[in-house]
């Protein structure tokens, strides 16, 4: 009776093999360039840094309606290895109020983009083209808080601007996410 149960977990154990070493060849000779040759990914580093221009407010300094809150045109410079997509995204909070800004006239943070190149898309700035690696790409010539949108309620009021970007790889992608 042992030797019986010994045989049948021996042959058990070598089907089981057999049908493992199948599924692992055909994966693997998917991989290596089998008639599936999309499954390959190539990736790269993708880098940016701030390029020229700075935000000139200082904390706890006061901010007047329609003074610029910069030094020279911010940009984003591309030290990736890749092409990439660019979005940009601007929140605000000046007191009470936060939100993120668009081009929407009685938003009470003023921005001008530094060129024609910026496309909207919800609360989204989307570059409209490929950033190559070594390009910088202008943003903002100028932002302020808006004097025509805003009242004397915001007078001692915190303010906070945060510009977030996003790169992402440009090659094998056709939309963002």
């Amino acid at each position: 009776m042992k030797k019986r149960l010994v045989l049948f977990t021996l042959s058990l154990l070598l089907i089981v093999g057999m049908l493992s070493a199948g599924n692992a060849y055909a994966w693997f000779s998917t991989l290596q360039g089998g008639s599936q040759d999309v499954n390959r990914i190539k990736s790269g580093k993708i880098d940016y840094s701030l390029g020229g221009g700075s935000f000139s407010a200082a904390d706890g300094e006061p901010i007047y309606p329609e003074e610029s809150l910069l030094s020279g045109t911010i940009s984003l410079s591309n030290a990736s290895n890749i092409p990439t997509k660019l979005r940009v995204k601007v929140e605000y909070s000046i007191g009470s109020e936060s939100g993120y800004w668009t081009s929407n006239t009685d938003c009470p943070l003023h921005v001008d983009l530094a060129g024609n190149n910026w496309n909207p898309s919800g609360d989204y700035l989307v570059y409209n083209g490929t950033v190559n690696p070594d390009q910088d790409v202008d943003l903002f010539s100028d932002m302020c808080v808006s004097g025509d949108n805003t009242d004397d309620d915001i007078e001692g009021e915190s303010v906070t601007i945060t510009v977030t970007y996003e790169a992402e790889q440009r090659q094998f992608k056709d939309g963002w996410g």
